[in-house]
């Protein structure tokens, strides 16, 4: 084996959300002054945009909001982003055996990689997390390969390239080993 390849969500970090789905867009689209129901219909229709790493969270706010009309400043665009960021840092808090174990994989010489679906702001996120120094550094397949369909949503910097890592790799999730 080459390397271990870890998926966050169930594996390095509890399941997210600890909220729900409208709870979520309630505490996004309440800075924005939008209906709930509204902006969640846009969220939802961005991502793919924003998995992919093709629009920024900030990105897409700008755009629900044009595309619904509704005018907002940046201090509400900064509000919204923030209420993203802070439940994203929450769900980022790794199980209480993971660092030990990554800890002890390092020790040993194994090479690290975190492979996800998760969104492009959570690998932006990834620096300042408790897992960051045991150098798992997050992969970027496909996402900096895409070109944003959406308008208002700018392509992700040309200089990004992904870790790929060579040879065998085991990948590690919360339910299967491969």
């Amino acid at each position: 084996m080459d390397a271990l390849l870890f998926d966050l969500f169930g594996t390095l970090v509890p399941v997210a959300p600890a909220l729900s789905w409208p709870e979520q867009m309630r505490l996004l689209a309440e800075p924005l002054g939008m209906p709930t129901d509204e902006f969640a219909a846009g969220y939802g229709a961005l991502t793919r945009d924003r998995m992919t790493g093709a629009c920024t969270v900030t990105e897409s706010i700008r755009q629900i909001c044009a595309s619904a009309c509704v005018a907002v400043d940046e201090t509400q665009l900064a509000a919204a982003v923030a209420a993203r960021e802070e439940m994203l840092r929450k769900w980022l808090v790794p199980r209480p055996a993971t660092l030990p174990a990554l800890d002890r994989l390092r020790a040993a010489g194994v090479p690290l990689a975190l492979v996800s679906d998760a969104s492009s702001d959570a690998a932006q996120l990834w620096p300042d997390t408790p897992m960051a120094p045991t150098s798992v550094p997050p992969c970027c397949p496909r996402r900096w390969a895409r070109r944003s369909r959406t308008p208002g949503c700018t392509s992700p910097p040309a200089t990004a390239s992904a870790s790929r890592p060579s040879g065998a790799c085991t990948l590690v999730t919360a339910t299967a080993t491969s």
